[in-house]
């Protein structure tokens, strides 16, 4: 973990990453688990990296077993980790099964080293070398500290001049408790007006979050909101964008069943969108390179971190 002074930067990720031991068969039925590795955002920075956006990865490492193992995975991946800060405790750890579906995961993501994020780990980034700032709103179900902290590093960015990205990531079972929907409702609300380009799922998250299940609809809605620049994923179907007051569809090749992951290929989108951004393409061509790399992860890409670098090094190539 070098200085990052005298390196490129072009976009920085704030998040959080869990170590995942995944099975082919029901958990409850399972002999053996595999190593793997999850987290919007660290599958969003991985993703952005590969696409040549120099992206640091900002978060909390805790000490245990996993420790140097995720350390040293990132940085083989080419991250810049001088702001991933190593703290003593315990990494979140998830078990899930590929027989299972999306929902039919165990997560241990509270009391983990990242659910501690703060002020702290924003206060000091260079803001102003970077280009896009993206956080996942996965990150803020973690709490209202790492929820507070990304609010203060978009406040950060804003004032740099730097480009605020954000995907609120909002599926079933993300905010724990009975009051998990109206928390998500709030986050969103108050990370809204400064964040430069949103972009969100339809029909789930767009239809919680700003009413409107369909994607013209909710990229209507969000720049209704004062958001400047909308992308809304249309559950395979490609993507709607919206800008100035413009919302135009773009189309995505034939789609084909995504599989039972719900977070690898929406995280693939947003980094190679932020990937996009950072280089100073337009919303279109940064959305239409999105919708490359998702479709990058149809067939098997999406369930492994391994597999999906080495999909993503094939699809820069």
């Amino acid at each position: 973990m070098d200085a990052l002074a005298s390196r490129d930067l072009h976009a920085l990720v704030i998040g959080d990453a869990s170590v995942a031991l995944v099975a082919d068969a029901p958990l409850v039925r399972a002999d053996t688990l595999a190593r793997d590795q999850r987290g919007d955002a660290l599958i969003a920075a991985v993703q952005a990296a590969r696409l040549g956006a120099a992206t640091a990865f900002v978060t909390r490492v805790g000490d245990d077993v996993f420790g140097d193992w995720l350390l040293e995975s990132w940085e083989a991946e080419g991250l810049h980790l001088d702001f991933a800060r190593r703290c003593h405790g315990r990494n979140a750890l998830v078990l899930a099964s590929r027989a299972d579906g999306p929902h039919r995961a165990v997560a241990y993501r509270e009391g983990s080293v990242a659910a501690q994020l703060d002020d702290s780990d924003v206060d000091g980034l260079p803001y102003g070398r970077a280009r896009a700032l993206f956080a996942s709103g996965a990150t803020q179900a973690l709490g209202p500290s790492p929820s507070a902290a990304i609010l203060r590093a978009f406040e950060h960015a804003r004032a740099a001049g730097v480009q605020t990205v954000f995907d609120p990531s909002l599926r079933a079972g993300l905010w724990p408790g009975p009051d998990g929907d109206r928390a998500a409702q709030a986050a969103f609300d108050a990370l809204l007006p400064l964040t430069d380009v949103l972009v969100i799922g339809a029909p789930y998250a767009s239809g919680k979050l700003l009413g409107q299940a369909g994607a013209a609809d909710a990229a209507r809605a969000a720049l209704h909101r004062g958001v400047r620049r909308v992308v809304v994923r249309d559950s395979g179907r490609g993507a709607v964008i919206g800008e100035g007051g413009r919302v135009a569809r773009l189309e995505a090749a034939e789609a084909e069943p995504l599989g039972n992951d719900a977070v690898w290929p929406p995280a693939a989108f947003d980094g190679a969108l932020v990937a996009g951004l950072a280089a100073g393409d337009g919303l279109e061509a940064a959305a239409r390179g999105a919708l490359a790399a998702l479709e990058a992860c149809r067939g098997g890409a999406r369930g492994s971190f391994d597999r999906l670098t080495r999909e993503l090094a094939g699809a820069a190539s």
